[in-house]
């Protein structure tokens, strides 16, 4: 029962982790690169 209580936290820790370190890169990369330019194509479909 501890165990397997000890294994799920573990788990959920380690999720958590992971999400924050994609969320981090993603925006250190957007940060120093910025934001790629649109296509035109694309234009058509923005809200105004």
């Amino acid at each position: 029962m501890v165990y397997n209580f000890k294994k799920i936290c573990l788990s959920l820790f380690a999720r958590l982790l992971t999400l924050l370190t994609i969320i981090g890169v993603n925006s250190a990369c957007n940060i120093v690169y910025g934001q790629p330019n649109e296509p035109q194509s694309l234009a058509r479909y923005k809200k105004r």
